[in-house]
């Protein structure tokens, strides 16, 4: 299995952000379905532990919820108060979200700290990391 390095607004693990999801070779991910109304399209992908989103054929989005290492660290499951560290910026936006659990059970609510330019959504709970969103944000 690959390793789902970072490298901010370019790629996880070698999935280009912008790339056609037709550059990548159908053994490699599976289809997931649409979401969010259609808009966007969900692949996982089979040797990297990561999902894409995909907008008309390209990646707009990388999700990891198992690895995403970045400057020789997994941000998932590190402590929040670590990143700081690694990456001393303040965030652009902070949000508390609820989010539903997978078997049913009331939602857990999660810190959501945005990084625009390094790209990055980090989803906390309890103070650990455990998504992260690596995204390409416009300029507007």
């Amino acid at each position: 299995m690959k390793i789902a390095e970072l490298t901010p607004n370019v790629s996880v693990g070698g999935i280009l952000f912008g790339d056609s999801i037709e550059n990548y070779d159908d053994r490699q991910f599976e289809y997931e379905g649409e979401i969010l109304s259609s808009a966007y399209q969900s692949y996982s992908f089979a040797d990297i532990p990561v999902s894409a989103y995909v907008e008309d054929g390209r990646i707009e989005s990388i999700t990891c919820e198992t690895e995403c290492v970045w400057q020789g660290k997994n941000l998932i499951n590190l402590e929040y108060d670590e990143f700081v560290v690694i990456y001393p910026q303040k965030p652009d936006k902070i949000d508390r979200l609820t989010v539903m659990q997978e078997d049913g059970s009331d939602g857990q609510e999660q810190d959501v700290y945005d990084y625009d330019e390094i790209g990055l959504m980090l989803w906390v709970f309890d103070n650990k990391i455990v998504t992260v969103i690596a995204i390409v944000y416009e300029e507007e």
